[in-house]
């Protein structure tokens, strides 16, 4: 009779142990998916903390710089800000929005903004790429002198974070794998003591009864 408690007892133990590890199993399925959304959003974020700061930071020296008339300064500037990979190129505008510095070989606002329409390969291309434009106003004291605008290569951007993050995801499912062993040595091993403690209490039931007998 304490035997077949015990078997039963057993039973109910694994099945508990088996609805514990589905819905440990549902719960990193859940957290995956969690994941995968907040790192894309994350990727958009810091993308363009990235480029308000590139960009706010600039247009402190070039509203400077064109407020003292320093030519070759802002031309450092803008050459300074295309020669970043992650920037496609600058430019610096007056207060009417006329172009007064550039960088070299410049991409088409409109193409960038999707305005003008794609007529060759090279329009496409250049259209394909995810850039984005990002644009400060130039200011001395309280009046409005200029703009700034910087257009940065977003994919390349994104690219960058993606690999981070999926460096971080590898490391991640490496320590799970390695959590899962542990528990499945742990477990295996304590089931093969709970099994030795099974016979070592059957051998003793026997032995009761035999001098019972």
């Amino acid at each position: 009779m304490a035997i077949k408690f015990r078997q039963k007892h057993l039973y109910i133990w694994r099945a508990m142990q088996l609805l514990l590890a589905l819905v440990l199993l549902g719960y990193i399925i859940y957290l995956n998916v969690d994941l995968n959304y907040l790192a894309s959003k994350s990727r958009t974020e810091q993308t363009q903390m990235f480029g308000s700061t590139l960009t706010s930071r600039a247009a402190q020296d070039a509203a400077t710089f064109l407020q003292n008339e320093q030519t070759e300064e802002l031309d450092r500037l803008v050459a300074s800000l295309a020669a970043d990979p992650l920037v496609r190129d600058a430019t610096i505008y007056n207060h009417l929005g006329e172009i007064i510095h550039q960088s070299e070989d410049p991409a088409s606002l409109d193409l960038v903004l999707h305005i003008k329409p794609v007529k060759s390969s090279s329009d496409a291309r250049e259209s394909a790429h995810n850039r984005i434009p990002y644009v400060a106003e130039l200011y001395q004291e309280k009046q409005k002198i200029g703009y700034l605008r910087v257009t940065l290569e977003q994919g390349k951007i994104l690219q960058q974070i993606n690999n981070y993050q999926s460096q971080a995801r590898s490391s991640t499912k490496t320590m799970l794998v390695l959590a899962f062993l542990v528990g499945f040595l742990i477990t295996r091993n304590l089931s093969k003591k709970r099994r030795w403690w099974q016979q070592v209490m059957h051998k003793a039931e026997m032995a009761r009864k035999s001098r019972a007998i």
